[in-house]
């Protein structure tokens, strides 16, 4: 009796230190994500740097401005030859008409960036998706542990009777000791159940971008129904919600603008330039002012097949994309199907587990009474309180695992 004073006291200044730490909602948790996550930040700099390509590729189409002065002074070696000095100053401004990949070169930046967004957007559901699986896998491991305090306890209390049944003569000691390897078993199960939550708080706090502590709890969420399209409405979603495939099709659409832009390779470069320059001496003379402008056009002629070979390179890599755009497709159908399906099978497990803890319940209860009067063994009873822990933990896992699978189907589709 002593030992389940000691357990209740154990598990209420337990649950008092619980109830004082601070207390994350699932929002919360994938508010602190978003803002402290190194893969978030690290995604947020790729986009900056996308942005900054793009404005690259528009000041190609600026002009070039330069400006020069310079002055000197010479003497000859005749003799009584005096020092003679002047000055220049010229400007040129030159501006690129056409080059090869000079306008394709700014539309590519700017598919890139689209890119470059969209992955890093997906990116973002991947971290939103292991927050609620984390979030979940926390929950189920601390029901869990209730399962497990609960069947301790009442572990503890026919351990007890039984104690006193053979003090009395009514059992045997076989009895005793059967009944303690029951109660050790649900202790460990307890004990590793508690290891593994303080693991699972820390892999939480890591992805929050906390020094891992563990010193949080969350608040239940319901599991009794989930909220996902069905399944005609998710297929028909999926190809235009998935970001992962619109990313992939933003890299198609850009390397499909890389094959242009090696077949205008062929094409000829064209530039103009204006010059103007000024000098004199610093007598008083000044020269005349100097204008030039010019055109300037070139085309290579002969460059080994460099062109060509470029060109099949890149078409190679677009047939390659296209393939691997078919399989996303087939890849993500595939993985919607599947995670709907297993939606599905938990729902029956659900329904099925509901229905054997019941079962369990009142069998455990009928044959503790039988056992009492000396009706069953210390065997059926302890198998009875097996069964009912191992469909007590069953239903537990499904529940949350069924949550876990929401967040597949949300990740998925983009909700």
């Amino acid at each position: 009796m002593k030992k389940t004073v000691l357990i209740i006291f154990i598990s209420f200044i337990s649950l008092f230190a619980q109830a004082s730490l601070s207390e994350l909602t699932l929002d919360q948790c994938v508010d602190l994500a978003l803002k402290a996550n190194t893969t978030i930040l690290q995604n947020r700099l790729t986009i900056r740097q996308s942005e900054i390509a793009v404005n690259s590729a528009v000041s190609a189409l600026l002009p070039t401005a330069s400006i020069s002065s310079s002055a000197s002074t010479t003497r000859s070696e005749t003799a009584g030859a005096a020092w003679a000095s002047d000055w220049r100053l010229s400007g040129n401004v030159s501006q690129n008409i056409y080059q090869p990949g000079l306008y394709s070169g700014i539309s590519l930046a700017k598919i890139n960036k689209t890119a470059t967004r969209l992955s890093a957007a997906e990116s973002q559901t991947q971290i939103i998706a292991t927050v609620h699986r984390l979030y979940f896998q926390i929950l189920t491991s601390q029901n869990l542990i209730k399962v497990y305090q609960e069947n301790l306890l009442s572990s503890d209390q026919n351990l007890e009777k039984i104690r006193y049944m053979f003090q009395v003569g009514a059992k045997t000691e076989s009895d005793v000791l059967k009944a303690e390897v029951q109660r050790g078993d649900i202790q460990s199960s307890l004990f590793s159940e508690e290891e593994n939550l303080r693991a699972l708080k820390r892999d939480m706090d890591i992805l929050l971008g906390r020094t891992p502590s563990g010193e949080f709890n969350l608040e239940p969420v319901a599991v009794d129904k989930i909220d996902i399209p069905e399944w005609t409405n998710a297929r028909e979603m999926l190809l235009e919600k998935n970001l992962s495939y619109q990313a992939l099709q933003q890299n198609l659409k850009a390397q499909q603008l890389s094959v242009k832009i090696a077949r205008e390779a062929y094409l000829p470069s064209l530039s103009g330039s204006y010059g103007y320059s000024k000098g004199g001496d610093f007598d008083g003379y000044t020269s005349p002012a100097g204008h030039s402008i010019s055109v300037r056009a070139s085309l290579d002629v002969f460059d080994g097949f460099r062109k060509h070979r470029g060109i099949q390179l890149e078409q190679v890599a677009l047939d390659k994309m296209n393939l691997d755009l078919q399989e996303k497709e087939r890849q993500l159908t595939q993985d919607l199907a599947s995670v709907y399906q297993t939606i599905e099978t938990l729902d029956q497990l659900i329904a099925l587990n509901e229905k054997t803890v019941r079962s369990a319940q009142r069998d455990l209860q009928l044959v503790s009474e039988r056992y009492a009067m000396g009706g069953s063994t210390i065997l059926d009873q302890t198998t009875a309180q097996a069964a009912l822990i191992r469909t007590q933990t069953e239903l537990v896992r499904v529940q949350y695992s069924r949550k876990i699978a929401e967040a597949q189907v949300k990740q998925l589709l983009n909700l």
